[in-house]
């Protein structure tokens, strides 16, 4: 399973509906990601102006998160939507040794 970051920007339609009916937005997307086929791992606002917004999921396929992400963004409550396969610090060692291999033999 590959780890994914979404990165977006709340929209002020995002912000009327959280003043109307403030709620954890994190149990709100859950059932979408599952529907999808993508495991939200977790979810961050912060108090900068953009991005303010993070998710790490995971799944098996990058069509998966542009799918999702391209129905986020025909919702409105989010701007600048864009992601990003993300490594641990261990899989990043394991791509560059990969690459020092490959250059070894070039």
């Amino acid at each position: 399973m590959s780890k994914y970051l979404i990165t977006g920007t709340t929209t002020p339609e995002f912000a009327s509906a959280m003043l109307s009916k403030p709620q954890n937005r994190f149990d709100v997307v859950k059932p979408f990601f599952d529907q999808v086929g993508l495991e939200i791992i977790d979810m961050f606002y912060t108090s900068g102006m953009s991005p303010n917004m993070f998710v790490i999921c995971q799944g098996d396929s990058d069509s998966k998160v542009e799918a999702l992400k391209s129905i986020t963004h025909a919702t409105g409550t989010y701007r600048d939507l864009s992601w990003s396969r993300i490594y641990s610090a261990q899989e990043y060692k394991e791509i560059y040794e990969y690459g020092h291999e490959i250059m070894a033999g070039y």
